[in-house]
């Protein structure tokens, strides 16, 4: 049976004008509260619902009223240093009392801060049927924005709340972070991000492998390629934001919603990993970074070639990108994804080509100076499917060290009973890379014939996981 989405999506605000608030929305003179821990009050407001983030947060779709969610007797305070929020739910056949709290945070600067100071965050326990999604306020609205899911159907519910600046000062005022640096950076990232916090949500990890076309001594096409514009979209968020059509030479669908993507290239190599997600009306939430390939190839004497291949990190960030205003927003710099397991290889040598030696090196987050390496062995008219399939030969190769192995046709055939090293290949195996800088490489020397000349592959792969 075809699954319908279903979207319902109004707005009906009743705020209250009774002392005990601190501001409304509708009364920017209202004084604030004599109550201790009263922070705001209203007596009605009505959301939207939908099956999924994209029907929910879709503005094109039908509204009604009859039948939208309804929260009334709103009441959010504070108690203990924690955020507490009282209302009453009424949709569908569901008319409950909501009582939830939960610890408070707020974005204040931290070293890698894009923008800080306009977000509160608050970690809320869940309710009796009801999945507290999240609960934001945002300070360049501003508004209260709340995500509810119904634990056994995983509807959506959500509710935008208007407020004036003093509720925001206010909430930011009581908020003390219990966490700090990258710790909190974390936190924030993971509390933002709504579809992180769904029931059942989709795994915040990917695996990527990727092969180059034949290359060959005699050259291969370079194709245009747009690292300098994906560079260059970096060096402009470094301002705090950037406007993504001012950014022809990137892929912007990476910033709108869907899910794992990449753009890449060969020969002028590079390749950006993004996770995006919806985030609201409106407003997507990515993760991403871009890695630097580098590659190279040349002729080192009449029978020899040098092969190297290195995958570099080289930027990342968590951005927020609004459809409306075309803007991207840096929440957090250095905050790409992280990368293990990953592997780099060189080989599918032909007619006859094998490698005689073979150089690693490496900078990971995980101190050390280890690389796990490997080779391949084919019989020389053979072909690889991969060049980081069939490996053997598992050896902890110190960076920088060279490793030799037999430097003629005859003493590889009878070294591996009939076969020769075509492929050579290094790992991170569990060891990360996830700030700019970190890499690893791979580097070795093929011999083969100059009558014939020869070809090859570059390969890697890796695991990748986010934040969100």
């Amino acid at each position: 049976m075809k699954k319908i989405l279903f979207f319902v999506c109004s707005l009906l605000l009743v705020f209250s004008t009774s002392s005990n608030v601190f501001a409304t929305a509708t009364d920017p003179n209202a004084e604030l509260s004599t109550d201790a821990g009263a922070l705001f009050s209203v007596d009605a407001i009505s959301g939207c619902s939908g099956d999924d983030l994209t029907s929910l947060f879709d503005e094109t779709s039908a509204r009604a009223v009859d039948g939208s969610p309804q929260l009334t007797d709103v009441e959010i305070s504070e108690a203990n240093g924690q955020l507490v929020f009282d209302a009453i739910l009424k949709y569908a056949d569901i008319d409950m009392r909501l009582s939830s709290s939960g610890d408070i945070y707020k974005n204040e600067k931290t070293s890698n801060s894009g923008t800080y100071d306009d977000l509160i965050l608050a970690e809320m326990a869940d309710i009796d049927g009801i999945h507290f999604v999240q609960f934001r306020v945002d300070k360049n609205k501003p508004e209260i924005f709340i995500v509810l899911q119904l634990t056994q159907s995983k509807e959506l519910l959500s509710f935008n709340i208007p407020i004036e600046p003093d509720v925001f000062n206010n909430m930011y005022d009581i908020a003390d972070n219990p966490l700090s640096g990258k710790d909190l950076e974390e936190k924030i990232a993971a509390l933002y991000s709504v579809s992180h916090n769904l029931i059942d949500a989709e795994s915040s990890t990917t695996k990527y492998h990727w092969s180059s076309p034949v290359c060959t001594t005699q050259g291969s096409p370079i194709p245009k390629g747009t690292f300098n514009g994906w560079a260059d979209l970096f060096k402009d968020l470094k301002d705090g934001s950037a406007k993504l059509s001012d950014h022809p030479n990137v892929e912007a669908d990476l910033f709108k919603g869907t899910g794992w993507q990449d753009d890449n290239a060969w020969n002028i190599p590079y390749m950006v990993m993004s996770y995006s997600k919806p985030n609201g009306p409106g407003q997507y939430l990515t993760q991403f970074t871009l890695l630097d390939i580098i590659t190279q190839d040349h002729r080192l004497n009449n029978d020899t070639y040098k092969l190297a291949l290195q995958l570099q990190y080289s930027s990342g960030a968590l951005v927020k990108y609004d459809e409306y205003t075309d803007m991207l927003t840096v929440l957090y710099f250095d905050f790409g994804l992280s990368f293990d397991h990953v592997s780099v290889g060189i080989g599918d040598l032909t007619d006859n080509a094998f490698f005689i030696n073979r150089i690693v090196s490496r900078k990971y987050l995980e101190e050390g100076n280890l690389v796990k390496a490997f080779i391949t062995l084919y019989p020389p008219a053979d072909s690889a499917v991969s060049v980081l399939e069939g490996l053997s030969d598992e050896t902890n190769q110190p960076a920088t060290e060279i490793r030799y192995f037999p430097d003629t046709l005859s003493a590889q055939l009878a070294k591996h009973n009939g076969k020769i090293i075509k492929g050579i290949v290094a790992t991170s195996a569990t060891d990360r890379l996830t700030l700019p800088g970190h890499l690893i490489n791979i580097g070795g020397d093929a011999k083969y014939d100059p009558t014939k000349g020869f070809s090859w592959m570059w390969e890697y792969e890796f695991s990748c996981s986010c934040s969100l």
